[in-house]
């Protein structure tokens, strides 16, 4: 894991492409709230 950060739902840069390879993992923070999302992201051992 690289990253972990909670952001808006309305926050679509950790969507955006990059220059590397690497995994995005979003879902809600809570079961009860759609405002937040938990974003991780990993990129591949060399």
């Amino acid at each position: 894991m690289t990253n972990k950060q909670k952001v808006s739902y309305k926050d679509g840069e950790v969507m955006e492409d990059t220059d590397d390879t690497r995994l995005t993992l979003i879902t809600c923070d809570k079961a009860t709230s759609t405002t937040q999302r938990i974003v991780i992201q990993a990129v591949p051992k060399k």
